[in-house]
C-alpha cells in the first residue's frame, strides 16, 4: 500500500514538473498571426494532418467518391489526398495521392523521409483488403512503410516498429531519416497513448522507448511532426481543463536534459481540438488541423501565415549565433565590428551580388570582445553578416535561419601591404573589366543569376539578359576571349529533364551572344541540371522559391583572356 502511495506521488509530481515547465498557457499571439480556412479542399467531413511532400501537401480526407464505408462512423474510410500551394500557400485543388497506398480501409497521417521515397503512415491493420483483429477482437493502427521507385510507390509492408496486440500510428521522421517517433499504447506507458521514439542503426529501427514523463501524460499524446530544425510539435488531449487536444513544442536535444514543453499560443491553441501542424523551414507559414467553429466540417485545414516564427515561442535565445572571429593565424583581432542585416524574400528573389553590399544604417551592428567573440541576433528569414577589422579585408556572408546555426566562425585575411617607392611614377591606371563586381580574366568564373526563362523554357526573356549583354561587349573588345558556358537548373522534375533543360539554356545564351556578334567558336556551352547544387534543395527536400531560384544561374568561366 506504502509502495503504491509512492508511486502514485512520483506520478503526481511528474504531472505538476509537466505543468510548470510548459509555463505558457494563455498568452496569445493574435496580432502576428493569422489563420485561412482552406475551404477548397476542406469538405462537410474531416480533412487533417497535412504533412510537406517535396512541392506538395499530404493530407487525411474522407473519400466520398467510394462506396466504401466504416461500419462504426457511417463515412467514409480515410485516404491520403495530395494538393499544391499556389504562390499565396493556399491549397486550392485537391488529388488522391496514390492508389498502390490508398486501401480499401482508412489510411492516417503520413511522414517522408527527406528525399521524399520512403513514406511511413498510419494504417488500420488489414492484409490482403481482410481486416486483421487482434486477441480483444479489435482492429488496431498499424505503421506501414512504402519506397517510391519507377514512377510509383511499392506495395506497403508492415513496419518493424510495430508490436502485436497493441496499436502504432502517427509516425514522424527527422530530417536525417534515423529518428522516428510515434504514438502507441503498449505496455510501459504513462497514459492512454503515449510518444516513443527509435533510432535508425545498423539497418535496423533499435527498440523503441517511452519519451518519458517530461512528454507524456496520463491521457493521449498524439500527431507528431518533427521540424527540420529538430522541434518536436505534437498534440496532447491531458493539459486542458476540457481534454482538448492542445499543440505543444519542444526542442529534440532537451528531450533528455530539461523538459521545456511548451503549449504554443492562441491562435494556433483555441477551446477546441488542435493538431497535425506543420512548419515551413523557417516557423513562418504552415498548416495545421482545428474542428473549431466556423469551419467546412468536422476538422479542417487552416494555412496559418506569422509575422515571427513560431519556433521562437517561448525562447529567449531563438536566432541568437554565437560568433567567433579570428586572423589566418587564429589570432584574436581587436576594433572588430560586426554587423548584421535582414535581407528580404524579393532581394533574394532577384539574387545578385549586390546582396552583399551592406548599408550600416539598416543594420545592427555590435563590436567583438577581447576574446574575439560575440552574439549574433538574427532575423527571421536570410540575413547578411558583414565585419570589417582594421588591416584586414572584409568579411561577409548570407545565412537563413531555415537551417538552426548555433555557432559560427569568420576567418579574417589580412590585406596586402603595399610598398612605396622614393621615386614617384606616374603611370597610366591599368583598364578593370568587372561583370558583377568580379574581374573578367582567365581563370575566373562569372555567375550570371538574373538570365531569366519562362517556366519550363529555354528561351530567354526579351530584356532579361544584362549581364550577357555586358559580357558580350566584353568579348567584341578582345576577340580573343575564350569562354565556357554552363547553365544550372534547380532540382525539382526529372533528373533527366533537368539536364536536357540546361543544356538547351546554354545553347540559348550562346546563340544570344553570337547574336551580338560574338565569333561562336570562343564559345564552348555545357548543362549541369541539377548536379551542382548550392544548396540543400536537392530532391525531396521542401524549400523557398528564394532558395530553389539560388540553385538556378548560368556561369561563365574565362578560358583565355
Amino acid at each position: 500500500m506504502k509502495l503504491f502511495q509512492f508511486i502514485l506521488v512520483i506520478i503526481l509530481l511528474f504531472q505538476a514538473l509537466w505543468v510548470k515547465s510548459q509555463g505558457i498557457a494563455n498568452e496569445d499571439w493574435n496580432d502576428l498571426i493569422t489563420l485561412k480556412n482552406q475551404t477548397s479542399i476542406n469538405t462537410e467531413m474531416s480533412e487533417f494532418s497535412p504533412i510537406y511532400w517535396n512541392d506538395f501537401i499530404v493530407f487525411v480526407g474522407a473519400n466520398k467518391r467510394e462506396k466504401l464505408f466504416d461500419k462504426k462512423t457511417k463515412e467514409p474510410y480515410f485516404d491520403l489526398f495530395l494538393s499544391a500551394p499556389n504562390t499565396k500557400n493556399e491549397l486550392v485543388k485537391r488529388a488522391e495521392f496514390s492508389k498502390n497506398i490508398n486501401s480499401n480501409f482508412h489510411e492516417g497521417p503520413a511522414c517522408f523521409s527527406d528525399n521524399g521515397k520512403h513514406i511511413f503512415y498510419t494504417k488500420i491493420h488489414s492484409e490482403n483488403n481482410i481486416l486483421i483483429e487482434n486477441q480483444d477482437g479489435v482492429v488496431l493502427n498499424k505503421i506501414y512503410e512504402s519506397r517510391f521507385a519507377e514512377g510509383q510507390w511499392a506495395e506497403a509492408e508492415l513496419s518493424e516498429i510495430n508490436i502485436e496486440d497493441y496499436a502504432s500510428c502517427h509516425p514522424a521522421l527527422n530530417s536525417k531519416n534515423d529518428l522516428l517517433i510515434f504514438s502507441s499504447d503498449r505496455p510501459g506507458g504513462y497514459g492512454k497513448m503515449d510518444l516513443y521514439f527509435s533510432h535508425f542503426r545498423n539497418g535496423s529501427w533499435t527498440e523503441p522507448e517511452n519519451l518519458g514523463p517530461e512528454i507524456n501524460t496520463e491521457e493521449n499524446e498524439l500527431f507528431p511532426v518533427i521540424h527540420r530544425n529538430d522541434y518536436l510539435i505534437f498534440s496532447s488531449d491531458g493539459v486542458s481543463k476540457n481534454h482538448d487536444l492542445q499543440l505543444i513544442k519542444v526542442q529534440l536535444n532537451s528531450i533528455f536534459e530539461i523538459p521545456k514543453p511548451l503549449i504554443l499560443p492562441h491562435p494556433i491553441n483555441s477551446d477546441y481540438d488542435d493538431f497535425g501542424l506543420v512548419l515551413d523551414e523557417i516557423g513562418l507559414t504552415g498548416y495545421l488541423t482545428s474542428n473549431r467553429p466556423g469551419g467546412q466540417g468536422k476538422d479542417d485545414i487552416l494555412l496559418l501565415e506569422s509575422s515571427k516564427s513560431i519556433l521562437s515561442f517561448g525562447e529567449e535565445d531563438y536566432n541568437k549565433v554565437r560568433i567567433t572571429v579570428n586572423g589566418p593565424e587564429q589570432e584574436v583581432l581587436y576594433n572588430t565590428q560586426v554587423y548584421v542585416m535582414p535581407l528580404s524574400q524579393e532581394a533574394m528573389l532577384e539574387f545578385d551580388n549586390s546582396l552583399f553590399d551592406i548599408n550600416k544604417e539598416k543594420s545592427a551592428s555590435f563590436q567583438i570582445d577581447e576574446e574575439g567573440r560575440g552574439v549574433l541576433s538574427l532575423s527571421d528569414g536570410f540575413n547578411l553578416i558583414f565585419i570589417e577589422s582594421d588591416g584586414y579585408k572584409n568579411w561577409s556572408k548570407i545565412v537563413s535561419t531555415s537551417n538552426r546555426i548555433e555557432n559560427l566562425t569568420a576567418e579574417l585575411h589580412r590585406t596586402k601591404n603595399i610598398q612605396k617607392d622614393t621615386i614617384i611614377k606616374y603611370v597610366d591606371r591599368p583598364i578593370v573589366k568587372k561583370i558583377n563586381n568580379v574581374e573578367v580574366k582567365k581563370g575566373a568564373t562569372l555567375i550570371f543569376n538574373n538570365i531569366y526563362y519562362d517556366y519550363n523554357s529555354d528561351q530567354i526573356k526579351s530584356g532579361a539578359a544584362q549581364e550577357l549583354d555586358a559580357l558580350a561587349k566584353i568579348m567584341l573588345d578582345r576577340p580573343e576571349l575564350k569562354i565556357e558556358l554552363s547553365a544550372h537548373t534547380d532540382s525539382r522534375g526529372e533528373a533527366n529533364y533537368n539536364q536536357k533543360l540546361s543544356e538547351k539554356r546554354a545553347l540559348s545564351a550562346k546563340n544570344y551572344l553570337i547574336q551580338k556578334g560574338v565569333f561562336q567558336n570562343n564559345i564552348l556551352t555545357k548543362g549541369y541540371g541539377e548536379q551542382q547544387l548550392r544548396n540543400h534543395c536537392r530532391d525531396g527536400v521542401y524549400c523557398t522559391e528564394a532558395e530553389h531560384i539560388y540553385n538556378r544561374r548560368t556561369e561563365v568561366k574565362i578560358l583565355k583572356f
